[in-house]
């Protein structure tokens, strides 16, 4: 499905939250801000062929993960991604020529099995100069709730985000300990 308005961006979901569209589903806007508050935890096929990114980062929460695939010449524009809100990124195919800005720092993000976390906080975009690859990256945003376990203390730090989210903790069964 194309993302984001772009044509030479396209991307398939991992995981869902409305049964009636499993492989689309997540994929939206990436402003948390402005988008569906919902869990996107229930796996479809093509996630569950990738069960070994959920095993490697058990400790956190993978939610609405996505392919996204980032045509040659495709060039995204300048964006946040809302507060708190950082997305790890597994490179799967990436020429030198796909590069992802941050903060108008310049990085390539190499598909040699790293896993990359962005802080997509900060102003930030990604282009494709390749002629001829595409760009594929595995995507999951990570934010407060994608923590499975926390001390009260700590969680209470975040009450005030939680509620600009517009966001039930409880919908999370968060694992909370002193």
């Amino acid at each position: 499905m194309k993302k984001d308005g772009y044509s030479t961006y396209e991307g398939i979901g991992l995981q869902y939250h409305d049964s009636h569209n499993i492989y689309f589903d997540s994929i939206m806007s990436s402003d948390y801000t402005n988008s569906k508050k919902v869990i996107y935890n229930k796996i479809n096929p093509l996630g569950e062929d990738l069960v070994d990114i959920y095993n490697t980062f058990s400790n956190i929460r993978l939610s609405r993960g996505r392919v996204i695939i980032a045509k040659p010449g495709f060039r995204m524009a300048s964006h946040t991604d809302g507060a708190h809100i950082n997305t790890l990124h597994i490179p799967i195919l990436s020429s030198p020529d796909s590069i992802i800005v941050i903060n108008n720092t310049s990085y390539h993000l190499p598909a040699d099995g790293s896993a990359y976390l962005v802080n997509a906080t900060m102003p930030h975009y990604a282009y494709n100069n390749s002629a001829e690859s595409d760009r594929v990256h595995i995507t999951f945003p990570i934010g407060p709730p994608s923590f499975k376990s926390w001390k009260r203390a700590d969680l209470a730090k975040y009450d005030d985000y939680f509620r600009m989210m517009n966001i039930d903790i409880t919908a999370f069964k968060l694992e909370i300990s002193d």
